[in-house]
């Protein structure tokens, strides 16, 4: 009786630890899409106007993938696309593309089980979506409605903009309305009859996320809009507006901060269509950076400059994919750990910053508020920025990434400056004509980083932007991003990634004769000698350059030291803890097995897939089970 009472203390014991991912909407399909209020302080509110019924995510056929959705569901649902990116047999299992919406080559479905999703939304009416960060990142999380008109590219319709999201706080509501002129939008797109049940395929909102860290993720579900109006029609695809841009390492246009998620005006009143921004996230994860991606959602134009240098400082530091990195020049190669090793010291520098001065001084800026949809009214918890990104709770969390940028009320700037060391000063920026401030984390950055990302141009060391394709299924590839030869032998993607590159360079104008010069730049192929480019392979240039990079190259108290060699001087902060990334995805590097799945400990449905993925626990558990069964022996 005593060894299981032992035991079973061991278990429980094991169980504490919630197995840790990312982000999804606060239910889940196998548990017939129920609200999960988890550790709630306020909850989630419960009526026709919230939703909590979404597609579930596609294994994409890749072995990890399906054992993790066997073994460990909740992570399944809630993983961001890069670390589900990590779960194939690189050698067996071909490359998909899960954007847009984690479906395969981006099905629209419509029942899950006894489910079925899709949502009837009138225009003028509004939907709450109750969220779930069990990582919460500090994040931006925008809404778009996709359409798939007929004999064309499918256009989005933005419905929410970017707004602040995650921060620490686990519990997030987001709003969205559909625009009063949607059942007008036949008058802007060719073809388009309505989102209708018999649409095929339906409509669909997408939930787009992005980190800091910098990582994506997405969740989506059909959506029904009643009223079209059918006499509007056209065969002019004029009023359709193109997708939008990545703005490269110019950050001039972007706002200084996410937009908070109760400011007014995150509710884009007007249906304005324009063609979707098709990306290929298993293209990045394969040869620009198989740990982190940029941003990819529909509406980079309205995100913050924190969140675009968050990317570029991964993008331009990026291990060049699982494929692309065996490729690499060994010099190129050590450029960038050199500069990976760098921008993890900065950034976490001025995280431990930033957070000391919350710790401080974030008691002053606390704020609360609702939500609302139709006759439902969500009430949010009274913190730090619970207001920004809808928060339900006010413990937040402070690990790696979760630490926000926020503006800095005039009355706290002087005892916030306090707090910094000289060297830091350009974390926080004050705004003369207002006397408020700007705690800039990832901006601050990436202006200590600026004259070395310029210097590693030389090795074509440069920001890696999106990679846009023309479908929606998976893009091509030469071995569909398999570590593969071409007679089909394996290799570490070697010849995959070469071949991709020559392809990227042939797309710019530059021939691939240019990539094997024996005078020029410097390679950017293992096995050439140089990279030419003049004359014929001046299009070349491109390869070695920043994407929108301004004339000037911005300076900071930091960024002369770091260029010449110098080291980060002490902040004064206490050091923020790693990022708990649990679910045995390493936070840089793929895991050294074909799945995320680790040791760990199930509890029976409905509770869900706790446990850790520590190895301790087992090694407790045997160790004092073999006590226990001395001690019986002896008794």
């Amino acid at each position: 009786m005593f060894a299981v009472e032992i035991i079973n203390i061991i278990y429980v014991l094991c169980l504490a630890p919630t197995a840790i991912a990312d982000l999804r909407m606060a239910s889940r399909p196998r548990e017939a899409y129920k609200l999960r209020n988890e550790g709630a302080q306020i909850k989630f509110a419960s009526s026709s106007d919230v939703t909590t019924e979404y597609m579930e995510p596609s294994s994409f056929e890749y072995r990890g993938l399906e054992n993790q959705k066997r073994k460990n569901y909740d992570q399944f649902l809630r993983s961001n696309i890069d670390n589900e990116q990590d779960n194939r047999d690189f050698t067996e299992n071909e490359g998909r593309d899960h954007l847009p919406f984690r479906t395969w080559n981006g099905a629209v479905v419509r029942q899950e089980g006894i489910a079925n999703l899709p949502e009837t939304v009138n225009p003028g009416a509004s939907k709450l979506v109750p969220l779930r960060w069990n990582n919460p990142h500090a994040s931006e999380l925008e809404v778009n409605i996709w359409i798939f008109p007929n004999g064309h590219s499918p256009v989005v319709v933005p419905v929410r903009k970017p707004t602040c999201s995650g921060e620490g706080y686990q519990n997030n509501v987001v709003s969205f309305t559909v625009p009063v002129d949607f059942a007008e939008l036949g008058s802007k797109i060719p073809g388009f009859s309505g989102c209708n049940a018999a649409t095929r395929p339906m409509c669909t909102v997408q939930v787009y996320a992005h980190s800091v860290e910098s990582r994506t993720y997405a969740t989506a579900f059909p959506i029904i809009i009643p009223n079209h109006d059918t006499s509007r029609t056209t065969t002019s695809t004029a009023q359709i507006l193109p997708a939008a841009n990545d703005p490269g390492m110019d950050l001039s246009s972007l706002r200084d901060l996410c937009l908070p998620s109760s400011d007014a005006s995150a509710d884009i009143p007007t249906a304005q269509p324009r063609w979707a921004k098709l990306v290929s996230d298993v293209y990045n994860h394969a040869y620009q950076n198989s740990d982190f991606s940029p941003y990819s959602g529909q509406q980079h134009e309205k995100i913050s400059k924190n969140l675009q240098a968050s990317a570029i400082n991964k993008m331009i530091t990026g291990n060049r994919g699982e494929l692309g990195k065996n490729a690499l020049p060994n010099e190129m190669k050590n450029q960038i750990k050199k500069l990976q090793k760098l921008e993890d010291k900065i950034y976490k520098t001025y995280e431990s910053l930033a957070n000391k001065i919350i710790k401080k001084l974030g008691n002053n800026m606390k704020q609360t508020g609702t939500m609302k949809a139709g006759g439902t009214t969500q009430q949010l918890a009274n913190c730090f920025r619970c207001d920004q990104v809808g928060s339900t709770l006010t413990n937040r969390q402070t690990t790696n990434t979760y630490i926000p940028s926020f503006e800095l009320p005039a009355a706290l700037v002087a005892d916030a400056q306090k707090l910094v060391p000289n060297k830091y000063a350009g974390l926080i920026a004050v705004d003369p004509q207002t006397n408020k401030a700007v705690v800039k984390i990832y901006e601050t950055a990436m202006t200590d980083l600026s004259k070395l990302f310029s210097d590693a141009t030389a090795y074509g060391i440069i920001y890696q932007p999106a990679m846009v394709k023309t479908t929606l299924v998976t893009m091509s590839d030469a071995t569909q991003f398999k570590k593969r030869t071409a007679n089909n032998g394996k290799d570490k993607g070697e010849y995959a990634a070469k071949v991709a590159k020559i392809a990227f360079a042939k797309g710019i104008g530059c021939a691939e004769t240019c990539l094997k010069s024996q005078t020029g730049n410097n390679p950017l192929m293992q096995g050439s000698q140089a990279t030419s480019v003049t004359g014929q392979c001046a299009p070349c240039k491109k390869l070695f350059e920043n994407l929108a990079q301004p004339a000037t190259i911005p300076v900071s108290p930091l960024s002369a030291d770091l260029a010449s060699g110098g080291t980060l001087p002490p902040s004064g902060a206490q050091t923020i803890a790693p990022y708990p990334d649990i679910d045995g995805s390493d936070r840089v590097g793929r895991p050294t097995v074909i799945t995320t799945t680790t040791v760990r400990y199930y509890a029976p449905p409905p509770i869900g897939v706790v446990g850790s993925s520590h190895h301790t626990c087992l090694s407790v558990g045997i160790m004092v089970g073999a006590v226990v069964i001395t001690f019986a022996a002896f008794a």
